[in-house]
């Protein structure tokens, strides 16, 4: 049989160990071991019988398990990875080559009409200088053109030469000073024009060429346009006389052929 000092002595050691962890007491961490305090409550029971007296102890354990909730505080370092983001900024240098064009001023031609374009369609100051009393006649094509609208067309009869002419405004030259008179021509056949074209400048009524004769066959301007150039230069007796300076156009097709002039110039070498 237990004693009752013994079980009141237990109990006061139990309170003891109890109220000597204090609540109060700082915890480093915050997980601590489950704690299992095992009391032994003990019923006493009186059964009278007879003369004979029984007492039953009746032990129940009640186990008083106290679980320390172990809590843990994750601190997340939140780690910040700061990526540097090199931006690297590329300025693109364009060197604009700076060209210089000389725009060659257009060449001033002394003649008139050169390219027969004129509206209405006209060959003026364009003439037949000789070969109109043997047929020959002349007048504007807008069917064969080497630039422009228009050419000149040269028509023979009977195999006549057809020369013509411009007068030039002798005070728009100048005497000593080289010119270039040039012109595209073409013909209709190299046998019916067999003598092609001529070109040249004139001085004095067809009696004074002022430099050469440029020819260009039939055969060469035949079926297609060809350029003709010839140099001149005029002395001041040329140019203070009363005579007349000409440029010249001479050509010679049979009947029904044709010789065709376009895009006539005369201009300062």
């Amino acid at each position: 049989m237990v004693s009752q000092n013994f079980v009141a002595a237990l109990a006061a050691f139990s309170f003891f160990i109890g109220s000597s962890a204090s609540p109060c007491r700082p915890n480093s961490s915050l997980s601590s071991a489950a704690t299992t305090t095992s009391l032994a409550v003990i019923e006493t029971g009186s059964t009278a019988t007879g003369a004979t007296s029984t007492t039953e102890t009746a032990s129940t354990d009640i186990t008083s398990t106290t679980e320390a909730v172990s809590s843990t505080y994750v601190t997340s370092s939140a780690e910040t990875s700061s990526t540097a983001l090199s931006s690297t900024a590329y300025i693109s240098t364009t060197t604009l080559a700076t060209t210089t064009t000389t725009v060659a001023e257009p060449e001033v031609t002394l003649l008139v009409n050169g390219g027969f374009d004129v509206s209405p369609a006209s060959y003026d100051p364009w003439t037949i200088f000789s070969g109109a009393a043997l047929g020959g006649s002349i007048g504007t094509d807008d069917t064969t053109v080497q630039g422009g609208a228009r050419s000149l067309a040269i028509r023979s009869a009977s195999s006549s030469t057809v020369v013509v002419a411009q007068v030039l405004d002798k005070t728009l030259l100048k005497a000593d000073k080289e010119y270039k008179f040039s012109l595209w021509g073409q013909v209709s056949s190299s046998t019916g024009c067999s003598d092609g074209i001529y070109i040249w400048i004139d001085a004095n009524n067809l009696s004074q060429d002022v430099g050469p004769r440029v020819h260009a066959s039939g055969a060469d301007l035949a079926g297609g346009w060809r350029y003709m150039e010839g140099s001149y230069t005029f002395t001041e007796a040329m140019l203070s006389g009363d005579n007349s300076i000409r440029v010249v156009i001479q050509a010679r097709c049979s009947n029904s052929q044709k010789a065709w002039v376009d895009t006539a110039q005369l201009v300062e070498a």
